[in-house]
């Protein structure tokens, strides 16, 4: 009997816990894409 309510409790933890990974892999996906971009303006304001 406890193990089945520790299985339920997990679940729904894990599963959570994927949430949570996704969403900092999501983050750390936008900073990079925000750093490129910031490093992109800065070269073409170099250029002109």
């Amino acid at each position: 009997m406890k193990a089945l309510i520790q299985v339920s409790w997990m679940a729904p933890l894990r599963r959570a816990g994927i949430r949570l990974h996704h969403i900092r892999m999501m983050q750390v996906d936008f900073s990079c894409k925000f750093v490129e971009c910031l490093e992109n303006h800065k070269s073409a304001f170099h250029q002109t």
